[in-house]
């Protein structure tokens, strides 16, 4: 008979600096000598916010203030399943010390290395290092290539810090022209250029920030880049998000979850089934499909690290996704 998942209250606790504090699991524990996010297990009759207060005291010293969800996942190990309900911690009061002895150290969002964590662990460095907004290009269409750069600098210039790359209707030698200059002009700006492209394709690039449709999702076999880059997928189901997660993606864009113009014949999820997904996805899930800046705080409160699209994101394209 399978175990009950053991429910973990864990913290992301964030200083001003984007430093994320983190702890090393004793060299006899599981996963010993790995980082982690400090909490802890859920005692019976305990809520979660309970438990994160009473585990952060007893490792820390501290009592956090206003924590917000992060994300909650589940994750299979062979000799357990955890799933982690995760909160941000920007203010709290007392000053973090090791109580368990416990060696501490703030770590730049930016550089936490996923090998170095539990395997549980890796959705909620994605979803740290991850914004709230996935902004999707159109078409290029009859635009110049000033003009369409010229746009993607405004996209940016507006606070935009991951951008999907996707035209289908360029061959290989333009796409690549003008990846490479997205790309720079994303650097400029300290976001990240996911390229959707066929993977053949991708010995063109340096950076290798990879998205798979759907379609190609289920015909991989293994991840296709390192884990130094990111790696997302479009799913539309729980047999996609399952590959999705074999194959080790960082982050998916589930849809839809409205009804939209470009596909009329096919019905949105709806934010219930939405969230039902989210809850059995191990990475984190932007909203896609209909999606606007508006439908941020909705699609977080069902689970998602954000939403995704060309509507309301793209200044001068107002298409449905």
């Amino acid at each position: 008979m399978t175990k009950a998942p053991i429910l973990v209250a864990a913290a992301a606790i964030v200083d001003e600096q984007n430093r994320v504090l983190v702890t090393q699991r004793a060299k006899n524990s599981h996963q010993g000598g790995k980082w982690e996010f400090p909490g802890g297990k859920c005692k019976k009759g305990e809520t979660i916010k309970e438990a994160l207060d009473r585990e952060l005291m007893e490792e820390l010293g501290i009592n956090p203030i206003e924590p917000a969800h992060l994300i909650t996942l589940t994750h299979a190990y062979p000799e357990k399943t955890v799933t982690l309900s995760v909160w941000k911690v920007r203010s709290y009061s007392g000053i973090p010390h090791a109580r368990e002895s416990q060696p501490l150290l703030w770590q730049a969002v930016s550089e936490l290395d996923p090998d170095l964590f539990p395997a549980a662990d890796h959705g909620i460095i994605r979803a740290l290092q991850l914004p709230d907004t996935c902004v999707i290009t159109p078409d290029i269409q009859n635009r110049s290539e000033e003009q369409y750069l010229r746009e993607m600098h405004q996209v940016l210039d507006r606070g935009a810090k991951l951008i999907l790359f996707r035209d289908h209707h360029l061959d290989r030698l333009t796409y690549r022209q003008l990846a490479v200059e997205i790309i720079e002009l994303c650097d400029r700006y300290n976001a990240t250029c996911m390229l959707n492209t066929p993977i053949d394709w991708l010995a063109d690039f340096k950076k290798k920030n990879i998205h798979m449709s759907a379609f190609r999702l289920m015909q991989c076999e293994k991840r296709p880049n390192s884990n130094k880059f990111f790696l997302s997928a479009a799913c539309h189901d729980l047999n996609e998000i399952r590959q999705a997660e074999k194959i080790g993606a960082d982050f998916i864009l589930l849809s839809p979850v409205k009804k939209t113009s470009s596909h009329p014949d096919t019905e949105g999820m709806g934010w219930e089934k939405f969230s039902d997904l989210v809850q059995n996805c191990s990475v984190p899930v932007y909203a896609l499909g209909g999606m606007n800046k508006t439908d941020i705080d909705v699609a977080q409160s069902h689970g998602a690290q954000g939403v995704a699209g060309i509507t309301g994101f793209w200044s001068a394209q107002q298409v449905d996704d």
